[in-house]
């Protein structure tokens, strides 16, 4: 069985919904289906579309040395 590449627990929300798009209005969002919706509104139309995920940080970097690369 392949494994999925996202979580099977995504909160459903309107920001990362196929149906909602960025409206002009900075804190809402445009709903194909219920018109103007808060970012964090969720209706039962909700489908996920991963490409609106915003991935997490990658953590920094350790810092090196010339000494750690010496041989």
């Amino acid at each position: 069985m392949a494994k999925s590449l996202f979580s099977k627990k995504i909160s459903k929300r309107c920001d990362i919904c196929v149906h909602s798009a960025f409206s002009t209005r900075g804190d809402k969002l445009l709903c194909r289906r219920r018109g103007l919706v808060e970012r964090d509104g969720k209706c039962f139309r909700f489908r996920y579309d991963p490409f609106k995920r915003v991935p997490a940080k990658t953590p920094p970097l350790p810092a090196h040395s010339k000494e750690d690369f010496a041989l």
